[in-house]
Formats: C-alpha cells, sequence, structure tokens
C-alpha cells in the first residue's frame, strides 16, 4: 500500500489475492477434466444394483457407449449442454442423437435405442460450476503439490484451509445444481425414424444420480416393474392382430429385442423386468408360455394360468390362442380315455398341446422326486438391514419356493440389546414407531 508517498510491502503474501490469481489460470481443458473425474466419482458413489440403471460417464460426448441390456444413464461432458437461453447452442442434444444412434465405435448403428437416457446441464449452470471448480483448484494448489506456499502456519494454515473447505462446498453444490436435467429419447410416430429428446428436470436435492433416477421412476420413463395388463396393453397394440407382425405367439427374445430397440415401448430397467412380469401374468392367465411351437401346429409344454418357475425362455402365447389350444387338449385326452364329456381344462396341467382337436395326446408327466417338506432360510444382520440382501432373499428364495406351490411365511425380528439399558426416550420411540407399523413389540428389563 502507498502513504505519506512511500510503498509500503507485507513480508507475506496475500492468499486471497494468490487464489484470485490462480483460478484465473487455469486452462477451460484443465477445469473440464476436473468436472469429469468429479462426475466418475458421483458415480462411484451411486447406489448400484442388478435393480438399478448403470451409470456411464462419456467424456468425449460422441460415442463410446455400447448396446446393453440394462438401461444407461449417460452423463454428458460439461462442454455439451443445453442452453440457458435461445442464442446459445444445444450441444447437449447434438451430442445425445449422436449417441442414440450410435453405438460404441462410432460406426455401428444403435440397436437397443430404447435402453438409454442422458443427464446434462445448462449453460448459465456450468458457468457457475466452472467458476467454482477454479475457486477449488486455486486454495487447495495453496495447500499441495508443485506450487504449495511452503511455511504456511497459524492463522495462514487456518485460512488457506478454511478457503479450500469453503470453495469445496461450494463446487459440490454447483455440481448438484448444474447436472439436473434428463434428455429422455421419445418418438411419437412408430412408423417413423424421427427421435425426439424429452427435458424432465430432477429436484436436486443434493445426490445427482438418485435425484435422476427418482425422477424417470416417478414420470414413468423408467419402469423397474411392469404389470401384466400393461404389458398386455402393449402386445395388444403393437405385437399381436392380424395386420400385426406377430397373430398369436412371440418369442420371449424377438420380444425383448422389439422392447429394447423401439423408443415408443415402454422402457424396461432390464430384462429381468420382463420376465418378472412374464411369471405373474402367465400365473394370472393373462397370457401363455411354451417352450416352442411343436411339428403338428401347437405348442410344446403350453402353460396358462400356471406358476412359471426357473428361466423364463420360449414362446409367449396370446391368453385367447393358450385357452383354446389347452381346451382342445383337454378334449383329445377326454377322447383317449374314451369319455363323452370332455372336462375343463387344467390350467395347472402340462400338455403337448395341438391346436386342432383329434391331433396328438395329452402327456402326463411322471410325479417328480418328492424333496423336502420343509425349507427354512436363515440370515443374520447386525446392526443394519441391506435392502439388496432382501431383494436377492426375495428373488432366490422365497420366489421359487412360491414357483412350487409351497406356503412361504416370511419372518422379519429385530432384536437391539444394550448392557446399560436403552434410554426411555429410545425405547419410546420404538414402541411407537412399531405400533404405526403394525409390529408385535416387546421388551425386557
Amino acid at each position: 500500500y502507498a502513504a505519506d508517498d512511500r510503498y509500503y510491502f507485507h513480508a507475506e503474501e496475500n492468499l486471497n489475492k494468490v487464489a484470485n490469481e490462480r483460478a484465473n489460470e487455469y486452462e477451460p481443458e484443465v477445469v473440464d477434466d476436473f468436472i469429469i473425474g468429479s462426475l466418475n466419482e458421483v458415480r462411484l458413489q451411486a447406489r448400484t444394483g442388478p435393480d438399478m440403471p448403470q451409470i456411464v460417464v462419456c467424456a468425449d460426448g460422441r460415442t463410446g457407449v455400447d448396446d446393453a441390456d440394462v438401461v444407461r444413464i449417460v452423463i454428458l461432458p460439461p462442454d455439451k449442454r443445453l442452453p440457458s437461453r435461445s442464442s446459445e447452442p444445444d450441444a447437449a442434444t447434438d451430442a445425445a442423437q449422436q449417441i442414440l444412434a450410435y453405438r460404441g465405435d462410432g460406426g455401428s448403428p444403435r440397436i437397443k435405442k430404447n435402453m438409454l437416457v442422458f443427464l446434462t446441464a445448462k449453460y448459465d449452470e456450468i458457468r457457475a460450476l466452472r467458476s467454482a471448480v477454479r475457486e477449488y483448484m486455486a486454495w487447495q494448489s495453496i495447500l499441495t503439490g508443485d506450487r504449495r506456499i511452503e511455511n504456511l502456519v497459524g492463522e495462514r494454515r487456518n485460512q488457506a484451509n478454511n478457503g479450500m473447505n469453503t470453495a469445496q462446498v461450494r463446487m459440490e453444490s454447483a455440481l448438484v445444481n448444474a447436472y439436473r436435467w434428463l434428455l429422455v429419447p421419445t418418438q411419437t410416430d412408430p412408423q417413423r425414424a424421427e427421435y425426439y429428446l424429452a427435458e424432465e428436470r430432477t429436484d436436486a436435492t443434493g445426490e445427482i444420480i438418485g435425484d435422476a433416477i427418482d425422477k424417470l421412476t416417478e414420470t414413468e420413463t423408467l419402469a423397474s416393474a411392469i404389470s401384466p395388463s400393461a404389458l398386455s396393453n402393449l402386445l395388444d397394440r403393437y405385437i399381436w392382430g392380424d395386420s400385426a407382425p406377430y397373430e398369436d405367439d412371440i418369442a420371449i427374445d424377438t420380444l425383448w429385442d422389439i422392447l429394447t430397440a423401439n423408443v415408443y415401448m415402454q422402457r424396461l430397467l432390464n430384462r429381468r423386468t420382463l420376465a418378472d412380469c412374464i411369471r405373474r401374468g402367465v400365473q394370472d392367465g393373462a397370457f401363455g408360455i411354451a417352450d416352442a411351437a411343436s411339428e403338428d401346429g401347437g405348442y410344446r409344454n403350453l402353460r396358462c394360468g400356471a406358476p412359471v418357475g426357473g428361466e423364463v425362455s420360449g414362446l409367449l402365447v396370446k391368453a385367447e390362442m393358450a385357452q383354446l389350444v389347452l381346451e382342445e387338449a383337454a378334449k383329445a385326452a377326454a377322447a383317449a380315455a374314451g369319455g363323452v364329456d370332455a372336462p375343463a381344462a387344467d390350467p395347472t396341467h402340462i400338455y403337448d398341446t395341438p391346436q386342432q382337436s383329434g391331433m396328438g395326446r395329452a402327456v402326463n408327466e411322471p410325479p417328480p422326486p418328492r424333496g423336502p417338506r420343509r425349507i427354512v432360510a436363515r440370515q443374520r444382520m447386525n446392526g443394519r438391514i441391506s435392502l439388496d440382501a432382501v431383494m436377492m432373499l426375495n428373488d432366490e428364495i422365497v420366489r421359487n419356493l412360491l414357483s412350487d406351490d409351497g406356503e412361504v411365511t416370511i419372518e422379519i425380528t429385530v432384536t437391539g440389546s444394550k448392557d446399560a439399558g436403552f434410554s426411555e426416550n429410545i425405547a419410546r420411540a420404538a414402541r411407537e414407531n412399531g405400533e404405526q407399523l403394525g409390529l408385535d413389540m416387546e421388551d425386557y428389563s
């Protein structure tokens, strides 16, 4: 500073000034690389599991995304962003359309277009994010790295730490606030290969990936479960019928290919979502399932109104056709047995089923060997319930037992113990919450 015609210089650098100068020195590419690294950290910290979408951070904003049988949320880089005003270019839509059109190598046309959604930011939000990143990188360089300031002690060390911590909070908040714009591929006309990207804004509660998944689920843009009636509506509209490509049945592999390739169809999370729906639908009689078509024009191992165990594969059969074929099979079985009046078709019986009366014969399978009458599965979890573990228990144990017409009882017991005794407030809260949940509560002194 200057005073009395003299200049005075501080013996130590002003840290705020150093931070401001260094923040302005960073090239845009360096800042964007830091943002991409932060997005990869977000990806690694996101919820994972078989019932979650996959997350892809697309660093170049053009290609690098292969086809997959699970929905992928593709996060676009900071230079591929949406305009904040009409005068700005729309780099995000251009990049998303490129990825939608071509898979990983950039040259092969994409097949599974309905398995992609995109997450991006807008110009103004990226501008604020870049500013926050520059500030954080500047304070970080003061404390660490080749350009760190030596001999920072006392108040100056505290100032540098506080500056970096404050900048980090601002940067993390700016990242969440920026990446909250979903681009969802849509197709209004199934006859035209024209795809639009609908904007959906997440709630930006603090978890970038979780907020995106919640919005996709809330708007039914992504279905981790689909009812048999909803699938039946899709089949009636696009699959079955005289003018449709499949009249009475369709290979389940082919159906999955149709669902994943065509953007106008319901976007299912993964193939297991379809398999679970088919299991429920066959058991409810919404459609039938068969191993394959038989040479005489019928179906092998046709089921409708019966449980489906094991892998879901083969042919999905229109409900009306499945019922007709089962009735014809029952008549053929009655005729072969010398009966006069044909009984109603038993949906739980497995037939080799011709489509016309008198063709072939019903085959009574020998009863399977009897296994154990009681099966008990237990798992101990200390301190915390894992939802993934509960889902795996349901998928791997409960569903298999139910598929064999077993009676399944599930009991969850939570036991808490503390030598010194829980506080009265905690005990009262546990009792009240348990009563609201309809639990049988016990406590012991």
